[in-house]
């Protein structure tokens, strides 16, 4: 019984989300996240990334 009550509280609150979120408003915050991923450089896109530099060397440690 109390799991069919967590279910339909979820769904209730969800259609009631749902249902004041303004079509206009939505749509407007999709194409912003579209504008915001085409804006975003993959990893290179921007030339070679030089490599780290090589750890210290420890001076207890013989080569």
């Amino acid at each position: 019984m109390k799991k069919i009550f967590i279910v339909i509280c979820t769904v209730s609150l969800n259609l009631m989300f749902l249902s004041c979120t303004d079509n206009d408003e939505l749509k407007e915050y999709q194409d912003r996240l579209e504008s915001v991923e085409s804006e975003k450089s993959c990893c290179g896109d921007d030339g070679d990334i030089p490599p780290p530099p090589p750890p210290p060397k420890d001076p207890k440690k013989k080569d």
